[in-house]
């Protein structure tokens, strides 16, 4: 190479590093201006009037607006490929039979799934745990078997373990949190806990009220040690458990063995970990694989897809012992006069018409998120958060209801205004064009654990803005001062 080759290619190296270090710095500045007004115009219910006023939605924890290129994708599948799926021979049924399974690749690409055998499509998030806690866990259970949860559980992965442990006289008890960050307390788990008795840790992965997350990988690899560790402890009993694996095999009301499911065999002595990733998905990449679960449930509409969508991610190896909890058409194999047996997992847990047209959507979803780099959404939800909890704490009279050393938010900030119920609060927000909730958020028992009947909930996603950030704390003001001293300004 020459030198004036070698100039020329240490000019372009020094392009090229000059260009990626302005990327990088771009994604640690979050979203830029043209990006941003690139995505809030995939969004139309965002540019509408409420109220006379410009609509500001600080309601994405309970659900998020769907871009177009979603609301395109379930009118097509309307307009030109309707059909049921699995069932028939003709056009339309194989075009929406191959988009619904690709739509359940997708999602497994989506959180890191091994297989796409491992994602079963539900109506949401609920039924998703319903389906496990009926189907999994409860005919594992005997009396005095524990359950664990959190205080700060949504009603939708508290209330299913509440009648589970009613209906097997297994006990439900809480994990111990740390108080200072809102999240499980590791050490007092690993002293506090009878890992003989506990069975399952059914946990959130990110509190809809709060938007801590919880350390889901190091609860995973605790619960798996403490499996390890039992079933070390009890070696005589290996024999029993090939005795299990072998009646699962032979029951006629079970799906034929998956192969990934033959390879790795559940331990008898597992402590399940279920996660309910309603909150998380959205706002951070997850991997199920990596975080080690055995199963991962969310819904689509708090991720930009139609409601009406729910995902379970269930590891292979918990197929076979897995029991449907619905019946009927479709997840059959076989139906004799008197007893019948299952499809093989996921279709053995999907009776009867499944959401086609939802999880089509579900999957464009997905792609319209992930064509965003995480981190720079992620900055960019940061900066937005730390503004409004900034804001908010310059505001007299507005109380946090975090944790004191809360070290993350994802996007979520409840708070309440002193001398006004949540309820009227947000009827004044509301007629100023601001969506946001209030009340207890179907977490009744965090209520009480933060000593308060409500709150109000501002929820952020990557659509929001600083300057509707901006207008919402003046608004903020503004209805602090109305309820504080009517019409009359305070002197």
């Amino acid at each position: 190479m020459n030198s004036e080759t070698q100039r020329q290619a240490q000019t372009l190296g020094q392009a090229e590093i000059q260009h990626q270090t302005q990327v990088a710095h771009n994604k640690a500045e979050g979203l830029q201006t043209a990006e941003l007004d690139t995505i809030r115009s995939a969004f139309p219910a965002l540019h509408q009037v409420v109220n006379d006023e410009r609509l500001i939605y600080f309601d994405n924890a309970a659900t998020t607006h769907k871009p177009q290129t979603v609301i395109d994708r379930l009118v097509k599948f309307y307009q030109q490929d309707n059909a049921n799926i699995h069932r028939g021979v003709h056009t339309l049924a194989q075009r929406a039979t191959d988009q619904y399974e690709r739509a359940r690749q997708t999602v497994a690409n989506f959180i890191g799934s091994q297989s796409a055998s491992e994602i079963s499509f539900t109506s949401g998030t609920t039924a998703s745990l319903n389906h496990l806690a009926r189907g999994l866990v409860e005919p594992q259970l005997k009396a005095g078997d524990q359950i664990m949860v959190t205080v700060l559980e949504h009603h939708s992965n508290l209330v299913p373990w509440q009648e589970v442990a009613k209906r097997t006289g297994a006990e439900l008890i809480y994990a111990p949190l740390d108080p200072l960050t809102g999240k499980v307390d590791l050490a007092r788990l690993a002293n506090e806990t009878d890992t003989r008795r506990l069975k399952v840790i059914a946990i959130q992965h990110v509190s809809n009220v709060l938007g801590l997350e919880q350390p889901i990988k190091a609860i995973t690899d605790w619960a798996h040690q403490q499996a390890q560790a039992s079933q070390i402890q009890a070696q005589p009993e290996i024999g029993t458990e090939a005795s299990i694996n072998t009646s699962t095999k032979n029951s006629t009301n079970n799906s034929t063995n998956h192969p990934q499911a033959r390879d790795i065999q559940p331990n008898p002595h597992d402590i399940l970990v279920i996660v309910d990733g309603a909150q998380a998905v959205a706002h951070l990449p997850v991997n199920v694989q990596a975080l080690g679960v055995d199963a991962y449930c969310f819904s689509g509409h708090k991720l930009y897809a139609p409601t009406g969508i729910g995902v379970c991610y269930l590891q292979a190896k918990h197929h076979d012992r897995t029991q449907p909890t619905q019946f009927g058409g479709e997840m059959i194999h076989l139906v004799g006069d008197y007893q019948s047996n299952y499809k093989q997992a996921p279709w053995k847990f999907e009776a009867g018409t499944p959401p086609i047209a939802q999880a089509i959507a579900l999957a464009e979803a997905i792609e319209f998120l992930t064509q965003f780099d995480w981190q720079t959404l992620q900055v960019h939800e940061k900066n937005l958060t730390h503004q409004l909890v900034q804001g908010l704490q310059s505001i007299s009279g507005i109380t946090l209801l975090h944790p004191p050393q809360q070290a993350d938010y994802h996007g979520i900030v409840s708070y309440n205004i002193e001398g006004v119920h949540p309820h009227d609060a947000a009827t004044g927000y509301d007629q100023e064009g601001i969506a946001i909730r209030a009340g207890h958020h179907c977490a009744q028992p965090l209520m009480r654990y933060l000593n308060v009947t409500a709150t109000l909930r501002a929820s952020l996603s990557l659509y929001n803005t600083q300057a509707e950030v901006e207008q919402f704390l003046q608004s903020t003001q503004a209805i602090k001062e109305f309820f504080a001293h009517g019409t009359q300004q305070p002197k």
